[in-house]
């Protein structure tokens, strides 16, 4: 100790992770507040009974004033909180609202514009578009967090600025769904194209990523084979064309085990565990309906993604040992509408085609035999 340097303050971090120095400074709160409200009852005391300091009835008077105190200063500190709550955060949200609102009014759309900020990719001018936009919600919870959503028309214009500025086929297909579902939301089509192309589709060299503008300046972007076979958004609607052998779908160990717990949940609200055995013949069944119904689709079950999912939603799961079986353990405090919370946000451009194969009898009857 003698030949180290302190890095931080003693007194801030005691203050923030000492039990015992918090613990000792609420007892001396605790008292300090007992005195005051002691002496601000005798005050209210000789108010009300100016040439009395003692006797029986004094004494009454002063317990009473002393718990009045507490119970206005209870009631106060509700009123402040319900200010704070209910109308300082709202009042503030509005502002903040009213400011992205007109930072929306100046979001760059030229090329000019874009240029002048000289962006890298279309990754970092939506980036900053997103930075513009954003008016509430805690940085550390992401679904709390409020953004301004670009109407259509100017998410058009944005990628054909795109287009126009930055090179391979203006950077769009660089993307992901995580940079654009802030301020898109309401482009329900082009996330799904995102989502789709980048999270659930794994395409050979045969397949060419493109990107054009129509005669009547709409954006349509494209994944296709020869053939003519991929996904296609063409600035309105989303298409699946022609599932080929080429294109394949694929869904990890998080998807099948939302969807894995949302059905057993559904069938009995006791049940809590499942088997990894039980999630690879899950998974594999749903892959197995979807390929009848002539989408080639995959299911693998990994260590590197059991882990990852563990470390993602280490809310809702752990993983543990039951009767000899290993698998994955639904946290207490987690029951089935947390699941479908849960799972709207993360399939919510999903087609029915898919969600219903997580749902089949077929598949489901798997579960029910955990």
């Amino acid at each position: 100790m003698k030949n180290l340097l302190k890095k931080k303050s003693r007194i801030k971090v005691l203050l923030e992770r000492s039990e015992l120095i918090q613990f000792i400074l609420c007892l001396l709160a605790m008292v300090l507040l007992c005195i005051l409200n002691y002496l601000a009852a005798k005050w209210e005391c000789s108010l009300a009974i100016p040439d009395t300091n003692s006797g029986l009835f004094y004494s009454l008077l002063l317990i009473t004033f002393m718990a009045g105190n507490i119970v206005g200063l209870f009631l106060l500190l509700c009123i402040l909180l319900v200010l704070k709550y209910a109308v300082v955060s709202t009042l503030t949200e509005w502002i903040r609202k009213f400011r992205a609102l007109n930072n929306y009014c100046y979001i760059p759309l030229t090329e000019d514009e874009v240029r002048g900020f000289s962006f890298a990719s279309a990754r970092e001018y939506f980036g900053h578009i997103s930075q513009m936009l954003y008016y509430g919600g805690k940085d550390d919870e992401e679904k709390f967090m409020k953004y301004v959503q670009l109407k259509n028309a100017d998410l058009n214009k944005m990628l054909a600025i795109c287009l126009k500025v930055f090179p391979d086929n203006g950077t769009i297909f660089s993307l992901r769904y995580r940079d654009c579902k802030n301020i898109c939301d309401d482009s329900e089509a082009f996330m799904q194209f995102l989502d789709f192309y980048h999270v659930s589709y794994e395409s050979d060299e045969k397949y060419a990523p493109s990107a054009n503008i129509n005669k009547n300046g709409i954006v349509s972007l494209s994944v296709l084979n020869k053939d003519g076979r991929g996904i296609i958004w063409d600035g309105e609607s989303f298409l699946l064309q022609h599932f080929s052998k080429d294109v394949v779908y694929r869904f990890g160990i998080e998807t099948v085990s939302l969807h894995a717990f949302a059905e057993l949940l559904s069938l009995d609200p006791s049940q809590s565990f499942i088997s990894y055995h039980t999630l690879k013949c899950y998974g594999e069944k749903v892959a197995h309906l979807l390929k009848e119904k002539e989408i080639p689709t995959t299911f693998t079950l990994s260590r590197d993604d059991i882990d990852l999912m563990l470390r993602e939603y280490s809310g809702f799961f752990t993983e543990t040992t039951i009767n000899g079986e290993k698998g994955i353990l639904l946290s207490d405090q987690k029951n089935y509408d947390d699941m479908m919370d849960l799972l709207v946000q993360l399939c919510q451009y999903m087609p029915n085609l898919f969600l219903t194969a997580f749902s089949d009898k077929q598949a489901v009857r798997l579960l029910s035999n955990e």
